[in-house]
């Protein structure tokens, strides 16, 4: 199956190379490679052209689009609407392929002709463990932040699955945002939710799981890939709290508010976000984890008194 590789990507071209490199050394390479950029200088587009050449070699047309708005999920919507494969693979700008990713992603869609969205396995380089973890994540499955399975929890909150290496196929609601794969006659119109803004903190969630909702969403083992986490235009504490609280509050309003005890769910689990951040102050004295929880109070009660949209 033709595959088009879309990744959206901002002034990290260090990071985009072994994207790059790691997808032109595949087994079964893509069809096509859509490199969507919205960077301020001229890095990006100057790597695309070195290694246009080297793509075409390997049958994969390189395209360089740009992009002045900063803006993820559009981005993402632009590559839709211009990529030509049967499978369209969304994969951040800080990955690292292994060599037989598509390969299996490939062999997975051709299996089974119901599934809508595929995911590999993200390798974890810092195993999380110990004492301070298992009470995190205790205190997480408590207040509904998420059950570690993929799934989105009654108040609407839950997690892709990244604390941990799979061992088996998963049939999960959220794909990690990193690497999603999904069968583009099953997107049908779909398309990213451009309320997101920036960063777009949960829109992979959202649309992976409204993906789920049209077909089967599944994590394969065996497509394995390293996430970086570049560092590079991060926000600071401050404005990524402010918009987490926000984004989880639009994504609930969406899927979740339809029953009255729906925001008794959705107030529960804020209230275990700000408590474990406080225990984490309170623990290490942190000046950020302090602003951190600030934020998460001040934004909570705006939601409450109808001040954010």
């Amino acid at each position: 199956m033709k595959i088009s590789v879309i990744i959206a990507t901002l002034n990290r071209a260090a990071d985009l190379r072994k994207a790059l490199e790691s997808i032109l050394s595949q087994t079964e390479p893509p069809f096509e490679v859509l490199v969507i950029d919205q960077s301020v200088d001229e890095e990006t587009c100057l790597l695309a052209e070195e290694l246009k050449e080297s793509a075409l070699s390997k049958k994969i047309y390189l395209r360089y689009i740009r992009q002045s708005e900063k803006s993820l999920v559009k981005a993402r919507n632009r590559g839709i609407l211009l990529a030509a494969g049967e499978i369209i693979s969304f994969l951040d700008d800080d990955i690292v392929l292994f060599s037989d990713y598509f390969a299996h992603i490939n062999q997975a869609f051709e299996a089974d002709s119901k599934l809508a969205g595929v995911s590999g396995n993200v390798i974890v380089r810092s195993k999380l463990e110990g004492t301070k973890w298992r009470l995190r994540k205790a205190l997480m499955e408590f207040f509904l932040l998420s059950n570690f399975d993929g799934k989105m929890t009654v108040s609407g909150f839950g997690t892709p699955i990244y604390e941990r290496v799979i061992d088996r196929t998963l049939q999960v609601e959220f794909l990690p945002g990193c690497d999603m794969n999904f069968r583009k006659d099953r997107m049908g119109d779909e398309t990213f939710d451009e309320w997101f803004t920036g960063y777009s903190f949960r829109e992979d969630a959202e649309f992976s799981y409204r993906m789920s909702q049209l077909g089967k969403c599944i994590m394969i083992p065996q497509a394995k890939l390293y996430h970086n986490y570049s560092v590079s235009n991060r926000l600071n504490v401050d404005a990524l709290t402010r918009m987490t609280i926000q984004n989880y509050h639009y994504v609930y309003l969406k899927h979740k508010n339809r029953h009255f005890y729906s925001k008794f769910f959705f107030g529960y689990s804020i209230l275990g976000l700000v408590l474990m951040d406080l225990i984490e102050f309170l623990s290490r004295r942190d000046p950020e984890r302090f602003s951190k929880v600030r934020a998460e109070v001040a934004t909570s009660i705006e939601l409450m008194m109808g001040g954010v949209k």
